[in-house]
């Protein structure tokens, strides 16, 4: 994988202990799932240092570790750690974990594509990769390893037998895309699309453009950018980007789009969705499990992805109908005879919008309920987007609405402003009555969102739901 070498070169450390061979067979910055051969890296979070693991990596067999200058080694591994065990001391840790990734990743030659945006990233990574992995080999983030470490530590997986590799990159503040980009190297960009998102540290949507344009100064003559047509800052996206441009969307101005959509049609199970695909490959018929405008979109992006990395309509067809979508994003599954919509991962005020809008366009179900849970990092914007959330969902026509969290409030609020039944409206601050609630107001056939920020942990009111009524 790296040599100690390669490793003294790429973080510019101190090789206080250690032989150059062997090399290091992968990287880890768990002590407890740390194999043997790894080399550790002592990285300090807000929660733990990885110092305080360094003898129990070393007892597990680790090739050696990486500790931040002037950090005192313990007795054990002074008298106890054989010749070979390499002690490396750097300036900073966790920058050395992100150099030692990015000499690795340009170890390869291979596309590396960039999946940034406000909402719909791992979804669609995802579909990208049901639609590549057909006939390749491609790594892509597992779970939520988008940042800056999760992205170093997925490229660390990166072997000679793959053909691409699809890097999500999640960020909350300006200059931390251009960090993710140093280091993964993208030859193709991909923008799902621009929401209020991170507002806290961005301020405004215009700020949120700028981080998430970072990525396309990455991009050289003879990359590619696939854009969202129908964002409002496509014209700037396409003025900035040097590299050929294919563009996804809603209407024929699009490089890659569908004339004709039917969403949860009579007839069919609640999560059917069915397309026409157009694209620079051909015309092509689409019958996915998904639901939601939202997905359209995200499989539309898959699709135009999938055209800038060569692959044939026959397998972007087959790709997005064998995908599944993933947890806690926008999956459903009936409890008790109730279709519960289970979009709990995280939640910005698009995102939102986009949710109550699949709900009122699904035609399957009696009645029609929310669940929403706290947006955060808005910043000053908080209390006014929860409140326009509110009327929102007064004008989606829907049977309840049950919100939780410091906010639930002005939810409430404004959803009784904009003429909600004040008897339908409810605002809770624990998950118990607002469970409580739901179980009293819903019966067998109806229809059920439950949504809200990372931080507020919604799928509990849908482990609450499988506990009492499954």
């Amino acid at each position: 994988m790296l040599t100690i070498d390669e490793i003294v070169k790429s973080t510019g450390g101190q090789l206080l202990n250690g032989t150059p061979d062997p090399p290091v067979s992968g990287v880890s910055i768990d002590s407890r799932t740390i194999k043997n051969g790894d080399i550790f890296v002592a990285i300090k979070g807000d929660v733990f240092d990885g110092h305080d693991y360094i003898e129990d990596a070393i007892k597990k067999g680790a090739r050696g570790v990486i500790i931040k200058e002037g950090h005192k080694i313990s007795d054990y591994i002074l008298e106890k750690v054989s010749k070979d065990k390499v002690i490396l001391s750097v300036k900073d840790t966790m920058t050395a974990l992100q150099e030692m990734a990015r000499y690795y990743r340009n170890k390869f030659h291979l596309p590396v594509v960039g999946i940034t945006g406000s909402n719909g990233k791992t979804t669609t990574k995802e579909m990208i990769w049901y639609i590549m992995s057909h006939k390749f080999l491609v790594l892509k983030n597992e779970g939520n390893l988008n940042n800056h470490i999760g992205v170093p530590l997925t490229l660390f997986r990166l072997i000679s037998s793959h053909n691409m590799a699809l890097i999500e990159m999640g960020i909350s503040d300006r200059g931390e895309l251009t960090r993710l980009c140093e280091i993964s190297a993208p030859t193709a960009a991909v923008i799902t699309n621009i929401g209020p998102t991170h507002l806290e540290k961005l301020g405004r949507i215009e700020n949120v453009a700028e981080a998430k344009s970072e990525i396309l100064d990455f991009i050289k003559s003879d990359g590619v950018c696939i854009l969202n047509r129908d964002d409002t800052f496509f014209d700037i996206f396409k003025a900035k980007a040097s590299g050929r441009i294919i563009s996804f969307g809603m209407s024929s101005a699009a490089d890659v789009y569908t004339e004709s959509a039917e969403i949860a049609q009579d007839g069919k199970s609640i999560d059917s969705m069915t397309f026409r695909l157009i694209c620079p490959l051909g015309e092509v018929d689409i019958n996915m499990h998904v639901i939601g405008l939202h997905n359209l979109y995200n499989a539309l992006c898959a699709a135009a992805t999938a055209c800038a990395l060569g692959t044939h309509i026959e397998d972007i067809k087959y790709g997005l109908e064998k995908f599944t979508p993933v947890k806690m994003r926008s999956t459903i599954e009936k409890i008790s005879g109730i279709y519960v919509i289970n979009d709990t991962y995280n939640a910005n005020p698009a995102s939102m919008v986009a949710a109550i809008d699949t709900l009122k366009t699904i035609k399957e179900g009696k009645r029609k309920y929310a669940v929403i849970g706290d947006m955060l990092e808005l910043g000053k914007n908080t209390t006014t987007a929860h409140r326009d959330l509110g009327i929102y969902i007064a004008g989606a026509g829907i049977d309840g609405l049950l919100a939780i969290g410091e906010f639930a409030e002005n939810v409430a609020d404004g959803a009784i402003s904009a003429g909600m039944d004040e008897n339908k409206v409810m605002a809770y601050k624990d998950f118990a009555r607002t469970l409580e609630k739901i179980r009293l107001w819903l019966n067998a056939g109806d229809i059920l969102l439950v949504k809200g920020s990372r931080g507020m942990k919604m799928e509990r009111i849908v482990e609450g739901l499988r506990e009492t009524l499954g």
